[in-house]
């Protein structure tokens, strides 16, 4: 069960056209939480909502969704509700980011000059779109309102998200030697120091925040914030981004479970969600450049193979189908199938059991969540066989790319 190289590169370049033509824009699954009725509906803490939403629902959530599932589990339910509400396709700063990353990996593997153009136009575009609400550093938030527990405003900066492009920026500073872009990394590190809130749990355990307008301690958020710090302070030697980014490790680290298995949120918060695919992947993949940065210095080795064994044991099955947490099967979901290509692409080239599951993966991806014309993913298969076929590159496609990208250059092919 493999994938053809020459389908493998047909697919990468199917969907970069697609995406180049819709010029990086689509709609964002999560762009329906800022409409009036969604945010009502989380404000009153629907129990209707919620056992949509939940990763681990009980006897009578799981009711619940059958009852309404030829509802939500429609593509054309949603695309009427977005136009009922004037919904629109934006340029998401996270698909611009992703991109920016899958390009540099592109020009790294294939040194066309055209992928290092690609890399510096989404480079461009996020510093001419940065700081919608004036914090006074490069960062970026969603184009819409998020409305948690703590409600962040439309544009509210984001720290996985400035992560994810900040990484980006460094990966281009690297092929380029050019400085400025190096220093919005920069930037988005003293960000970090100075708008997130850093709950310091004890003398060498630090959290910071997802954003600045809560005080969680999500740990993904953490790993994402470490390895930006790590990847800037390989270049400035900057001893508050080094002291911080271990304080962060720490904690974070601290929080794994003792079969190597992370929760979305830490202890402290009160709840402690579902062990899930897409956040767990996303630790192992920032604890991996983190490795990569401190070599000899990285004191979390033991710690980081039993996550890496728990990942590689609990979210895919044998013919390669992507779990959606280790204990849900369903939805199968573009995102975290992604984010799964992206790690184990990242473990590729040192672990083999990660690239024979990540051969499954990608032959999964092509046979089931492929548009008909492979030239798009699929949002959601459900357990019901409905497909959801809505169109979001920020949750999939830019993921897609980033994935397919670092497993050719790290299969070197």
């Amino acid at each position: 069960m493999t994938i053809e190289l020459k389908n493998l590169k047909k697919i990468l370049l199917n969907v970069l056209t697609e995406i180049e033509n819709s010029k990086y824009s689509s709609n964002d699954p999560y762009d329906l939480l800022g409409s009036g009725p969604i945010v009502w509906l989380r404000s009153r803490k629907s129990k209707t909502l919620n056992a949509i939403t939940s990763k681990e629902p009980s006897k009578k959530e799981r009711l619940v969704r059958n009852l309404i599932s030829p509802i939500y589990q429609n593509s054309v339910t949603w695309k009427i509700y977005r136009k009922i509400f004037r919904i629109k396709p934006v340029v998401h700063p996270k698909t611009m980011g992703l991109m920016l990353q899958g390009y540099v990996s592109l020009y790294k593997t294939y040194e066309t000059k055209n992928y290092l153009n690609k890399a510096k136009f989404c480079a461009h575009w996020l510093m001419n779109n940065y700081d919608q609400l004036e914090y006074g550093y490069y960062c970026w938030g969603l184009p819409f309102i998020w409305p948690s527990d703590d409600q962040i405003p439309k544009f509210g900066p984001q720290s996985t998200l400035s992560a994810v492009n900040g990484i980006g920026f460094v990966d281009l500073y690297e092929v380029t030697k050019e400085k400025k872009y190096l220093n919005v990394a920069i930037s988005i590190c003293n960000f970090f120091l100075n708008h997130l809130k850093i709950d310091k749990i004890s003398n060498d355990k630090w959290a910071f925040s997802y954003t600045p307008y809560d005080k969680t301690h999500i740990i993904n958020v953490n790993f994402h914030c470490a390895a930006l710090l790590a990847r800037v302070w390989q270049f400035t030697k900057n001893q508050d981004y080094y002291t911080t980014l271990i304080k962060i490790c720490n904690y974070s680290v601290s929080e794994q479970r003792s079969d190597g298995a992370w929760h979305y949120s830490g202890k402290i918060d009160g709840f402690v969600n579902a062990v899930d695919n897409t956040h767990t992947g996303d630790n192992i993949e920032y604890l991996t450049i983190i490795r990569k940065v401190l070599k000899s210095n990285f004191t979390y080795e033991q710690e980081y193979q039993k996550g890496v064994n728990y990942y590689l044991n609990n979210f895919i099955s044998s013919n390669g189908m992507p779990y959606y947490t280790d204990s849900e099967k369903y939805p199968i979901e573009s995102h975290p199938t992604c984010q799964m290509l992206i790690t184990l692409a990242t473990l590729s080239n040192t672990n083999n059991k990660a690239y024979r599951l990540c051969e499954k993966l990608l032959y999964f991806i092509q046979k089931n969540m492929l548009n008909k014309q492979k030239t798009r993913l699929v949002y959601r298969i459900y357990e019901t066989g409905r497909v959801d076929n809505n169109y979001y590159i920020s949750w999939g496609d830019a993921w897609l790319i980033k994935g397919l990208s670092l497993f050719l250059k790290n299969m070197k092919i």
